[in-house]
């Protein structure tokens, strides 16, 4: 019998060198930053590493993929700028690492991406795709100099291409989002106050229809 606080252990782990992480395609003045996924198969995986802080010109990020659970990796995306959001389907297919103005779309498991110009000004903080692979929606923390670029895009045709979301209302940030599996309900926190204001004004916004049309509820 296992006792009530025992601990089981199911399946093998086993360790992965430091060595088998790829190396990165350039010198990060601080190099400390990293996000992995894995398809369901547990073979098939990607991840992003490179700077977490931006000292100088662009935050520099790679995107690797390894085909044998994580013993090899290869990496299939350079130097891309902002890389925070690292996303590979349930269906063991489609994939998608949302970056600084760029998307980066895969429909071949993580052997090939496209990349994906979108039009916003930040850094991504959230990234949802619903269960078809189609409808998917992001958000983007905006600075004050770039105040005036969309906060959060949504797509519906699996990332290939990307329309601004209007909330209704005006707001400086969104500090998340979340699109429910069937690509209908969402939701997103958004910062109605003034930059700089402390503390922030928070709403609660509400779609039915995958992000289209919104519903402000005040917190």
């Amino acid at each position: 019998m296992i006792g009530r606080n025992a601990v089981v252990a199911v399946g093998l782990w086993l360790p992965i060198s430091i060595s088998a992480l790829p190396r990165l395609s350039y010198a990060p003045w601080n190099f400390d930053y990293g996000k992995v996924a894995f398809y369901p198969d547990g073979l098939r995986g990607c991840l992003l590493q490179g700077n977490a802080h931006r000292y100088s010109g662009n935050l520099l990020r790679d995107l690797a993929c390894s085909a044998d659970g994580g013993q090899h990796w290869t990496v299939v995306a350079e130097r891309i700028a902002g890389l925070a959001e690292l996303r590979l389907h349930s269906d063991s297919v489609h994939g998608w690492a949302v970056g600084e103005r760029v998307v980066l779309r895969t429909e071949d498991g993580g052997r090939t991406w496209d990349r994906i110009a979108v039009d916003v000004d930040g850094w991504p903080n959230s990234a949802h795709f619903a269960k078809d692979a189609l409808g998917g929606l992001g958000s983007w923390s905006r600075s004050l100099q770039s105040r005036r670029s969309p906060s959060a895009l949504r797509t519906s045709d699996g990332g290939r291409n990307w329309l601004a979301v209007d909330f209704g209302i005006t707001h400086t940030e969104v500090y998340d989002t979340y699109l429910s599996p069937d690509g209908k309900h969402a939701w997103a926190l958004l910062n109605t106050s003034d930059f700089g204001m402390t503390p922030p004004n928070v709403v609660i916004a509400k779609s039915s229809d995958g992000g289209v049309r919104w519903v402000v509820e005040r917190t």
